[in-house]
């Protein structure tokens, strides 16, 4: 695990990020339940009928309205179990979702057996209470789990579908194309349908479709869609390439919406794209391996693939273009890992570098893919920087305006932003005012970046709706480095016990890896 360092220098927050162990805080960013690791015992006076619960999930504080919760525990027992029931009911004890099982057994898996009914996501706003009772061969019962849990009502909240990173087709492609599928689906609620692919210019559906139904509040196009919508297949003619969602509310969205032609005139104009690309950017150690990636596509056979690490203008350092390719093409799509094992990082001297990729077709037709500066930092280090791989720091508008050039100059490989707040008396989220400004500043000098929201939230009702302005302020945004929560001696979070702001963290980034992004954690 790595470990992030925070210290507080002129305002402003430097990470170091070493290769050793993480401490309990990084439950926080690796997990999305409330799982208790110690046994819980129940009992009662019947009879020494006693029961214990090892690594229990259940819903406590308050839930979502349509967010989906899963029960997990294992109750054992010196005694056979001869029965077990119960699931969910109101504040008044009325059942709402009930189920019972028959184990014969000195245990049972609650995943395995209530899990399987507990449709947390159909109930209404209210308070609720989850309860299993258990019995054994002489009847006696004793209740192996209750807890209390509402549910927000969330009809303040707009369902919103959103895409980012999407591809679309060129205006015109020639038969036989190569097209691949990307974009990152995200949701205010679960979706529940997604589905598209290439329509007839009249609105009907070409054999070049597909359909899923997701139930997550996020959703990969690249590694589902992109397996079925074959483009190469179409012949020619008009087409519209659409994909549509729909939520657990039945709120649909249209997410793509393109017209394009298929032609098999020699004259289609060319088109190169990149997608999933991995490069340097900002500082490497000296010594450190690098392994890089990406998938080219064109409308067209590529001739020739072209790039590699070149030594920087202003750089004085002893290289020779030791690490530059060309590749014949001969397709209309390349793999950069191909070539990953002929460029060779490690072997760098200390200098100033630019990774290039260029790309041409059999027409004639270049573009340049890929132009990264980068730089390698010599390895020799005081004891305390022996382990570190970057340096770097946070900022907000609290920083003022930032030269971000002197920045790079002095050192620093990355910078977390912070992108919003909630603050004491004002729940309400508000994005960082120089947010838009910093990121910008950061990119343009090459640094790598991530971002951080700073919340007062007390509940996940708040949390969730912390997450989602968060979510919008980074639309459009590419990150190199995970997006934090950052909490702190906020007034409002002092009613909080421990596990329940352990449970709340947890909760918001589960949040923000179904949004797809990275996340972590950092507090005082």
């Amino acid at each position: 695990m790595k470990k992030y360092l925070r210290n507080t220098l002129a305002g402003t927050m430097a990470f170091l990020i070493t290769v050793s162990q993480l401490p309990a805080i990084s439950a926080y960013a690796d997990e999305t339940e409330n799982i208790t690791s110690e046994t819980v015992e129940t009992s009662d006076s019947s009879q020494d009928f006693t029961v214990s619960i090892s690594n229990e999930t259940s819903p406590q504080g308050v839930l979502t309205m349509g967010s989906s919760f899963s029960v997990k525990g294992t109750v054992s027992s010196e005694k056979v179990i001869s029965k077990a029931f119960g699931g969910i009911y109101t504040a008044d004890g009325e059942q709402v979702i009930y189920y019972e099982t028959e184990p014969n057994a000195k245990s049972f898996d609650i995943m395995n057996t209530f899990d399987t009914v507990m449709t947390f996501a159909e109930l209404s706003a209210g308070d609720y209470i989850y309860k299993i009772e258990v019995v054994d061969s002489d009847e006696n019962t004793v209740t192996a789990t209750e807890k209390e849990f509402s549910i927000a009502d969330n009809s303040t909240i707009a369902p919103e579908i959103a895409i980012t990173g999407a591809s679309e087709p060129a205006d015109i492609l020639p038969t036989e194309c190569v097209f691949s599928v990307r974009g990152q689906v995200s949701s205010s609620f679960r979706i529940k349908k997604i589905w598209g692919g290439v329509y007839n210019e009249d609105g009907t559906q070409t054999d070049v479709f597909y359909e899923d139904t997701p139930d997550a509040s996020s959703y990969n196009l690249n590694t589902t869609f992109d397996n079925y919508l074959d483009f190469g297949s179409l012949p020619a003619g008009k087409y519209v390439y659409k994909i549509e969602a729909t939520d657990i509310k039945d709120n649909t969205q249209t997410l793509i919406e393109k017209s394009f032609e298929i032609s098999d005139d020699e004259s289609v104009p060319s088109d190169i794209q990149l997608y999933n690309a991995q490069y340097p950017t900002g500082t490497l150690m000296q010594g450190k391996v690098m392994s890089i990636k990406g998938s080219i596509f064109s409308t067209h056979t590529i001739e020739s693939v072209t790039g590699g690490i070149y030594k920087a203008e202003d750089s004085d350092c002893d290289y020779n273009d030791d690490f530059v390719f060309t590749i014949e093409g001969g397709r209309k799509s390349f793999n950069l890992s191909l070539i990953d094992n002929d460029i060779v990082f490690n072997q760098l001297p200390v200098g100033e570098y630019v990774y290039k990729v260029a790309v041409t077709d059999v027409n004639g037709y270049t573009k340049e893919v890929i132009n990264s500066t980068f730089r390698i930092r010599s390895s020799e280090q005081s004891d305390e920087l022996q382990q570190a791989v970057m340096k770097g720091i946070d900022v907000s508008e609290l920083n003022g305006d930032i030269d971000w050039e002197k920045v790079y100059a002095d050192g620093i490989d990355f910078a977390v932003i912070r992108a919003g707040m909630t603050y004491n008396g004002d729940a309400n989220y508000h994005q960082d005012s120089n947010f838009e400004k910093n990121y910008d500043g950061a990119k343009n000098a090459g640094l790598k970046i991530g971002a951080y929201l700073y919340t007062s939230a007390i509940n996940k009702s708040e949390m969730k709706s912390d997450i989602e302005g968060l979510i919008k302020t980074l639309e459009g945004k590419s990150l190199d480095m995970p997006v934090y929560i950052d909490v702190e001696t906020e007034n409002r979070q002092t009613v909080l016990e421990k596990a329940e702001m352990t449970e709340l963290v947890k909760y918001g980034c589960s949040l923000i890896r179904d949004a797809g992004y990275d996340t972590g954690v950092y507090a005082n």
